[in-house]
């Protein structure tokens, strides 16, 4: 036969036993739920406060963007077309040859020296506006 347990004054019913077990349960549980709640909390707190720098972010690169297409809308309407330099060209390349033509057709030394004088000064002209097209041009696709 098996041994008998005898009572004593540490036994508790079984009942209470149980209540006391699913009492603890119950704390961790809502000691768990609490610390899910911070941890949710925190995390939406912190999604709110990315979400926030991401739009004054995107508004800040919106705010460029709009500067960007204002800087090329300036170029695009200060800078001469190529059909402009071209018959700008073409116009001071017939000045020239026509200067070049009284050049060869002026007798004498001071109709010379004048049409030298017209001569350079065409050049130079021409060569001032090529300069001034090439560098206007370089710094349309540099800046």
């Amino acid at each position: 036969m098996g041994r008998a347990h005898k009572a004593s004054s540490d036994d508790i019913p079984i009942r209470d036993y149980v209540d006391a077990m699913l009492a603890q349960a119950d704390k961790r549980n809502e000691q768990r739920f609490l610390a899910q709640e911070k941890a949710v909390d925190a995390a939406l707190a912190s999604a709110d406060k990315a979400s926030s720098k991401s739009e004054v972010n995107a508004e800040r690169w919106r705010a460029s963007a709009n500067e960007w297409r204002g800087a090329m809308s300036d170029r695009d309407r200060e800078l001469p077309s190529r059909r402009e330099v071209d018959a700008a060209m073409a116009a001071h390349d017939e000045r020239i040859r026509r200067l070049e033509d009284e050049a060869k057709s002026n007798k004498g030394k001071s109709a010379g020296i004048g049409l030298i004088v017209s001569v350079i000064v065409g050049s130079v002209t021409l060569a001032v506006i090529v300069i001034s097209a090439v560098v206007a041009v370089a710094n349309a696709v540099t800046g």
